[in-house]
């Protein structure tokens, strides 16, 4: 996990001669206008490549986790909790993996819109009931599976109340000790939701040993690169480095501000965090 970056190689050393001068990658480095990166940390892009898109491959990573573990097959509802980067990803991957129904949920319009596409119902969390709104959509039974991304205790207790009888609520955050006041109690045992617990990069995963972080990273890349998800709704706000650390605190303190940070330098590299 870390930032992402992108831009033009200036020099390949000796164990990494797949890479020549000029050729434009992608990598987890620090954030600078000239960077080193392993060999093992990087990949070429072609030309179909599109930088923002490129620089979700790590956020992909957590969303493929998400919806591998949530067993998501062809036809089931889907509900995502939380549309930050990996939620609106997984957002698109349900789609892609056959959903024939998607709820997106997030209290920020900006971030519901962002994930708005033909399939996918938006709902305000804040506006109401969210699990019995899904429920109700759902002729009364809920999703076969919801994927919590926000780490947020009411959105985990709304998943549970919007899942149907015997689905599967996936808890794919890494958030904080949830505060007090999660019911597992009548709601719980009545609708007996599978919870499962999902990251993709903690070895060994459930699918692990065929499944390993390698293979979920190639994945990623073929996703990015064939088009079948898209990062261009996601890096929505790109500013100058001189001016990353305002726009990150202002990021942090204000979920409306961006869903993902670009950062430029000079001579247009473009990086995210």
């Amino acid at each position: 996990v870390g930032n992402m970056v992108i831009g033009e190689v200036v020099d390949a050393g000796r164990h990494a001669q797949q890479y020549t001068p000029g050729d434009i990658v992608v990598g987890y480095a620090p954030l600078g206008e000239l960077v080193q990166i392993h060999s093992s940390r990087c990949w070429k892009l072609d030309g179909t490549d599109h930088w923002r898109t490129a620089l979700c491959i790590d956020p992909a990573r957590f969303a493929l986790a998400a919806l591998r573990d949530g067993n998501v097959r062809l036809g089931d509802a889907v509900a995502v909790f939380g549309l930050g980067a990996i939620g609106i990803l997984a957002v698109q991957m349900a789609l892609l993996a056959g959903a024939s129904r998607v709820f997106a949920l997030d209290p920020v319009p900006r971030r519901r819109r962002a994930a708005s596409a033909e399939g996918v119902t938006l709902i305000d969390p804040a506006s109401g009931d969210a699990g019995r709104m899904i429920k109700e959509a759902c002729s009364g039974k809920g999703v076969d599976v919801s994927i919590d991304l926000s780490g947020s205790p009411a959105a985990l207790q709304q998943a549970i109340r919007g899942t149907a009888f015997g689905g599967t609520v996936v808890c794919a955050a890494f958030p904080p000790p949830y505060s007090a006041g999660l019911d597992f109690g009548g709601e719980a045992h009545i609708n007996r939701p599978h919870i499962v617990f999902s990251r993709a990069v903690s070895e060994p995963n459930r699918d692990y040993p065929r499944w390993d972080i390698q293979r979920i990273d190639q994945h990623c890349r073929h996703l990015c690169a064939c088009g079948s998800i898209t990062g261009e709704p996601i890096i929505d706000r790109v500013v100058p480095f001189a001016s990353l650390r305002e726009a990150f605190l202002e990021a942090m303190e204000d979920p409306s501000y961006a869903i993902k940070l670009g950062v430029a330098f000079d001579g247009e590299q473009y990086n995210e965090t």
